[in-house]
């Protein structure tokens, strides 16, 4: 940077009053400052009070909040300064972008105050240096280097305002110590014992600045890793634990681990935590064994969360090199049920396939009986009569006909048995009413021959109002009744049922409630209730549900939902 030549009063300088503790300095210090706290900063702005109240210029320079901060102190202190702005005692300079900028405008700052008439100058400042810029610390070495040259060029004072807490150690030595000819100390105004005037010394100040720069990006490399090693520790969906080598106590939890099992770390150190996770005795003891391993595979432990919800888990432990140890873990509760619902679906399944193969067996054994029983041996005795009335016809006497007539009575009874057996055993396999009129009147049919058959009281409501179902779904409403109706004659010891047949909301329900013995709990979810899995399978197909509720003192009911 090009240098002024310095302008002087006339007369020998007077040594400046600091403002601070009543010392005084030599025109052109530069001094450093390291302040702790705003306690100490308030207490080094004396240095621009005392120059304020007197004759002195001051210059105030930094990036905007600092130098906000700084005018605040002031006005706290008494300083008027919007009025020392006004009359040109106090001017800022902000913060350029670069140390060479930034001394442009402290030096025109300079200018201006001299032109209006300034004896002494003052240039105060916090050198927190371009935080929000990140500029590196080789800048803030070069900048602090050129106010040294700046303090010698100008008649002037500069302290330099360091917080101490934004600074790293190699910056306060080389930035602070080896560019401040002195310090301000609590004794007074020290010589700094590392100084070096590096203005003098180009290829060292270079040297400096390089070394610094390398450094601060070093630094910036491991501050990054640091950064997105804790991102990941906080936010990967895996429980993470850090515990001590000797102790084997919690350190260190992740987010996630938190989340999950419900205690802080804090809270999990002032506990017994293994008594907490692992309320079974047993299965304490085996948490103990394997926690006293340096590390593990996936090993599967049922655990109790704060909130007494048992969880299953999996966890895996490796060892550093210190000896200490991160144990991963998992929450696979959801999975495991899954899995397990999924098990359930398939024995399910194959339950129901093998069901459907006997049933069809069984269906087709069983109308094979009932034609061959009743169809067969009715057709026989016809047969039988038919040839009877072949050989009677060849003898037509009076005592013939009357006995041929009783025949005739008799094979009509038959052929009406026969029809009958036929229409039963038709309308079991497919009723024609449920084609011909629709569920609404298949289902009253049923219902009055179910009552009619076991003899148990049925009360059935509908208000489909003429609600058109497609085949499927009226097929399947009507076999699920079927089916529900069954298990009540066969295992309910019902004397009543009602029935609830609505088409509503866009949906159709079919509610049947019995008052007999209820179905047991662990009835409603077993793979092998074949009859409840089929209603299930039948409601899923076409995009409904079947729920089975036993009620709270006798009975069940069966409610059957299907969109329409």
């Amino acid at each position: 940077m090009p240098t002024q030549k310095r302008i002087e009063p006339r007369e020998a300088p007077e040594p400046v009053d600091l403002g601070v503790a009543g010392w005084r300095v030599p025109l052109h210090s530069h001094i450093a400052c390291l302040c702790e706290n705003e306690e100490q900063l308030a207490e080094a702005l004396g240095f621009l009070t005392a120059g304020l109240r007197g004759s002195d210029h001051c210059v105030v320079a930094g990036d905007a909040a600092d130098n906000e901060r700084i005018l605040g102190l002031l006005e706290r202190q008494g300083v008027e300064v919007a009025s020392c702005q006004a009359s040109g005692h106090l001017r800022l300079a902000g913060r350029g972008p670069s140390a060479q900028a930034m001394l442009d405008e402290v030096t025109a700052a300079f200018g201006a105050a001299l032109a209006a008439g300034a004896r002494v100058l003052r240039l105060a400042g916090i050198v927190g240096w371009d935080q929000e810029r990140k500029a590196p610390d080789g800048e803030l070495f070069t900048f602090e280097t050129r106010l040294t040259e700046l303090a010698e060029s100008w008649p002037c004072v500069i302290l330099c305002l360091h917080e101490a807490q934004a600074m790293s150690d190699l910056t306060v030595r080389h930035g602070v110590l080896e560019t401040h000819p002195d310090l301000l100390a609590p004794g007074g105004v020290l010589a700094s014992p590392y100084f070096v005037a590096l203005n003098r010394a180009p290829e060292r100040l270079a040297a400096i600045s390089a070394e610094l720069s390398r450094r601060q990006q070093e630094q910036h490399a491991v501050r990054q890793r640091s950064e997105l090693l804790q991102t990941i520790f906080d936010n990967i969906p895996v429980m993470i634990a850090r515990f001590g080598a000797a102790t084997g106590r919690l350190l260190v939890a992740n987010r996630e681990w938190e989340r999950v099992l419900g205690w802080t770390v804090e809270e999990a150190q002032r506990i017994d935590f293994l008594a907490e996770l692992f309320p079974d005795p047993a299965e304490q003891r085996r948490a103990s064994e394997v926690m006293r391993l340096k590390s593990y595979d996936w090993t599967a432990f049922k655990i109790r969360t704060r909130s007494g919800r048992m969880i299953d888990t999996v966890w895996t432990r490796v060892a550093l090199s210190d000896d200490t140890t991160i144990s991963f873990g998992r929450d696979i509760t959801k999975n495991q049920r899954t899995m397990d619902l999924l098990r359930q679906s398939h024995e399910g399944l194959r339950a129901l396939s093998a069901r459907l193969h006997a049933a069809r067996e069984e269906e087709g054994a069983r109308i094979a009986r009932e034609v061959h029983d009743q169809v067969g041996q009715m057709l026989t005795a016809l047969r039988l009569d038919v040839g009877w009335l072949e050989r009677q016809l060849q003898a037509p006497a009076p005592a013939a006909r009357e006995a041929l007539a009783g025949k005739l009575n008799d094979m009509s009874q038959l052929l009406d048995l026969a029809s009958d057996a036929v229409h039963r055993i038709i309308s079991e396999l497919r009723p024609g009413i449920l084609d011909e009129l629709g569920l609404e009147a298949a289902v009253e049919w049923y219902v009055a021959e179910f009552e009619k058959r076991t003899g148990i009281s049925c009360r059935l409501v509908s208000t489909m109002a003429g609600t058109a179902l497609s085949p499927d779904q009226a097929t399947a409403l009507f076999r699920i009744l079927q089916e529900a109706l069954t298990n009540v004659a066969r295992h309910a010891g019902a004397t009543a049922v009602a029935i609830r047949l609505a088409a509503e909301d866009g949906r159709v329900t079919l509610e049947i409630s019995d008052d007999g013995s209820g179905i047991p709990a662990e009835k409603i979810d077993d793979s092998r209730s074949i009859g409840l899995l089929g209603m299930r399978e039948r409601a899923h197909a076409l995009g409904g549900e079947v729920a089975i509720r036993p009620h709270p003192t006798k009975g069940t009911t069966v409610e059957v939902i299907l969109p329409r």
